[in-house]
């Protein structure tokens, strides 16, 4: 009968150990619940891969938005070839949200196909009566904390293919209504929308660590109350340089000692293969008596300026 007392003191005494060695504390588990003026929610069970609204709301930072006036969509970037593969960020958004294969044209440019949008469950079957929105706005996503990021960051969230909900194709008319809205001042039309749409922007914020203001809280926790499920696919923190074209190197001259048919330079030992190479080793325009310089290959007309 005295073993387990004897347990209990031990245990404390190992713990009180653990704290005077400077063990760090057990992390503290994310609040599963959240209560505003009144409405509570509590966080449902979710399947691999998901996680609840209620804990990524309840990770966000409230606070006042800032800069707001000092936002420029330019800061973001326009959109980009991610792969290279000659479709643009726009184009593969179009081709992974059309519900048939989508054609598309040799410019890389989606012209048809077919999409529900989301906001106002329209039909649509030519691209060119779509937008691709970025479901948190640039101008939403600068004054939650985008202003202080860099310009890479930034192209990176404008671009983010990364995470499904981050960009989505819905038609002009309800992504010219929605503007830089968030959930306290606009909602999609579509009532089977709204719980996912507020789902969404929540897991988004997440995703890039972008705070929330009072008001914003204050309608989100009003819309998820209303919702049967909250569960939301679980986002994963950005690896920028992932969700960004891979810098291409710039070539080297190419050292050879036979020198240029021609060449007035060729004994330089610096050869460049065309005026391609010439410019991407930042070299144009060479002129005669340059290393590399060589005539007629790069210097076509013998004008004594190559690649010009």
């Amino acid at each position: 009968m005295m073993q387990r007392p004897l347990a209990i003191l031990t245990g404390i005494a190992v713990a009180a150990s653990g704290l005077l060695l400077g063990a760090a504390p057990a992390p503290a588990a994310p609040a599963r619940s959240t209560e505003v003026r009144g409405i509570a929610l509590r966080a449902n069970a979710a399947p691999e891969g998901k996680v609840s609204a209620v804990i990524l709301l309840n990770g966000l930072t409230v606070k006042k938005e800032a800069h707001v006036s000092s936002y420029q969509r330019s800061r973001f970037g326009g959109w980009i070839d991610r792969d290279k593969d000659g479709e643009n960020t726009r184009a593969e958004v179009l081709k992974s949200e059309s519900r048939i294969t989508a054609s598309v044209n040799r410019s890389g440019t989606v012209k048809g196909g077919k999409w529900i949008s989301a906001y106002d469950n329209k039909v649509i079957t030519k691209a060119s009566r779509l937008d691709v929105d970025h479901l948190v706005p640039l101008a939403e996503a600068w004054a939650s904390g985008a202003w202080t990021w860099s310009a890479r960051k930034r192209a990176a969230y404008a671009n983010d293919l990364g995470y499904g909900p981050s960009l989505i194709a819905v038609s002009l008319s309800s992504n010219r209504s929605k503007g830089d809205r968030d959930p306290a001042q606009w909602i999609p039309a579509a009532k089977s929308d709204v719980c996912t749409y507020v789902k969404q922007f929540v897991a988004v914020k997440s995703r890039w660590k972008l705070s929330i203001d009072d008001a914003e809280k204050t309608a989100i926790v009003g819309y998820l109350a209303t919702c049967p499920n909250l569960v939301v696919a679980k986002p994963a923190t950005p690896l920028v340089t992932s969700l960004l074209p891979k810098a291409t190197p710039k070539p080297k001259p190419v050292k050879h000692t036979t020198g240029g048919s021609g060449s007035s330079s060729g004994s330089s030992g610096t050869y460049y293969a065309n005026c391609d190479a010439v410019r991407a080793a930042g070299a144009a325009p060479l002129h005669r008596g340059q290393p590399g310089y060589e005539t007629p290959r790069l210097d076509r007309d013998g004008d004594g300026v190559a690649c010009e």
